[in-house]
């Protein structure tokens, strides 16, 4: 196991030493800002009366959910869903989350709006999808039951990116799909200081590593089981390899986990390790 860390060791030397390190920073910077501006210019049409829209509706409803729910990871990936459709068709996504089951006020009092200049829903004609090139609004189902499927959906990539992207990274749709989850994870200012004020209570320090673990409605339904030592040795491995290079004092752990005898158990088996929950 420490030829492997070696091993890794010197491969993540070589990509530091071989020159294009700032480059890569550089490149990085610029692609996301050229994505950023194209969400932001789509999102923001200059006439809202005549722009050609795609109706989103936060509050996801699946049938195969129906007795569990769509969580907040799940909506979020249905939002994240709209906006590349919304992307793919050059449209702009009107966000309906009024009454929204974790912030009854909406999206919009948590982040901050997906569109500051469109927010009308209504148009001179409407479809359900995929309508056509000249309907000006489309109403969007959720992913489950989507048809036609768009040929933008995942693990697509835009042609005209492609080349930089898998150039930058060697997962392009992992890069590309963050960036959607960029421009709509953007807090609002009393959001912003909600989170740093519990950073700062917990004293959230780098580094640490973040573990979710997952149990009660997922296990025997969409995930099975994970003893806390499969998730611990992956932990106890990253510091491992971090120590070859830097050292490392204190082994923090940031735990999220919906059942409480997670945290118990963890601290039993792993008092190596300094727990933050």
């Amino acid at each position: 196991m420490f030829s492997v860390r070696s091993l890794i060791k010197d491969i993540e030397s070589l990509a530091d030493s071989d020159g294009h390190d700032k480059w890569r920073d550089k490149e990085a910077a610029e692609l996301s800002d050229l994505v950023q501006r194209r969400i932001q210019h789509l999102q923001n049409p200059p006439n809202c009366s005549k722009a050609r829209k795609l109706l989103c509706s936060l509050n996801k409803i699946c049938i195969y959910l129906i007795h569990l729910g769509c969580g907040y990871g799940c909506q979020l990936h249905h939002i994240v869903y709209c906006l590349i459709v919304a992307y793919g068709t050059e449209r702009t996504m009107i966000l309906k989350s009024k009454g929204w089951r974790y912030h009854r006020a909406g999206w919009e009092d948590i982040y901050k709006p997906v569109s500051n200049t469109c927010v009308d829903p209504s148009g001179t004609s409407t479809s359900h999808w995929p309508g056509t090139p000249n309907t000006q609004v489309v109403q969007l189902p959720i992913v489950d039951s989507i048809a036609p499927r768009p040929p933008y959906l995942p693990l697509s990539i835009p042609k005209d990116l492609a080349p930089r992207i898998s150039r930058l990274r060697g997962n392009p749709f992992v890069w590309w799909v963050g960036q959607f989850f960029k421009y709509l994870l953007r807090p609002q200012p009393a959001t912003k200081t909600m989170l740093d004020t519990a950073a700062e209570k917990l004293n959230f320090k780098k580094p640490i590593v973040g573990i979710h673990v997952r149990r009660t409605d997922k296990i025997g339904t969409e995930a099975a089981f994970h003893s806390v030592e499969e998730y611990m040795r992956k932990v106890e491995q990253y510091y491992e390899q971090l120590a070859m290079t830097q050292d490392v004092p204190v082994k923090r752990v940031y735990l999220a986990s919906d059942d409480p005898k997670v945290f118990v158990d963890v601290r039993l088996k792993s008092p190596i390790f300094s727990i933050f929950a």
